[in-house]
């Protein structure tokens, strides 16, 4: 999947991290859909990506995660940002007795280029309170913290350990 970024780990496509068919991921004010692919081979057959612009926000829908999944990683492309403002990567947590919380993942900055790239790999089971034996479940929100950026998400995965 990421061989080409010199990660030979397998992953999967979360819910919906495709965007591709119907829509399951939440889109708040200053994202939607954008009529551009990826063309880096994650997803080659896909027409569509997100856009995220002006303090917008996309959030997947929840999926099981515990300590088999260690990474996630997607596709991203800067369109014009300053180079100043980052994505930011968080995972939305709730605990089987209903607690809930918020972990920063990670933040992408803008590359200096508006070629599509892969993201940094990113930890996820590692920051989060995971119970021993455990799962929570979570959403991923990707957001643009700031005024001044443009991007475009596409393929979002999480590296299944389990399927090694």
């Amino acid at each position: 999947m990421f061989a080409a970024w010199g990660d030979p780990d397998p992953y999967r496509l979360i819910p919906g991290g495709d965007f591709e068919g119907s829509l399951v991921w939440n889109l708040s004010s200053g994202a939607g859909l954008f009529a551009e692919n990826s063309p880096l081979g994650t997803v080659p057959a896909g027409q569509r990506s997100v856009r995220i612009t002006n303090q917008g926000s996309i959030t997947s829908p929840a999926f099981c995660v515990d300590a088999d999944h260690p990474w996630m990683r997607f596709m991203l492309r800067s369109r014009g940002t300053n180079g100043k403002t980052d994505l930011r990567v968080e995972a939305l947590w709730t605990a089987p007795d209903g607690g809930q919380g918020v972990a920063t993942l990670g933040n992408e900055r803008a590359r200096g280029t508006t070629t599509w790239d892969a993201s940094s790999k990113l930890p996820l089971s590692s920051r989060l309170p995971i119970p021993s034996g455990g799962s929570l479940d979570v959403r991923i929100r990707l957001s643009d913290p700031g005024n001044d950026s443009d991007w475009l998400i596409d393929d979002v995965y999480v590296d299944p350990r389990a399927s090694r």
